[in-house]
């Protein structure tokens, strides 16, 4: 499995949980197609969506660190 950005934002199992939490926030299922749109929506939703990027890129780092 290649681990690209649309993989890890997107469909990766370990972030399964932020990203739940992220389409309870924004009232909807994130996907490719429909991001930007909800990121332009609100300020909050932008703050909330760079948050939830943040930590999976946080995460990711630790996790490259620790191999």
């Amino acid at each position: 499995m290649i681990e690209d950005a649309e993989h890890v934002f997107f469909h990766c199992p370990r972030f399964h949980e932020e990203r739940e939490r992220l389409q309870q926030v924004l009232q909807e299922e994130i996907e490719p197609e429909n991001i930007v749109r909800l990121m332009f929506e609100t300020a909050d939703n932008w703050l909330v969506v760079a948050s939830f990027a943040q930590s999976v890129v946080t995460r990711l780092r630790q996790e490259a660190q620790e191999v």
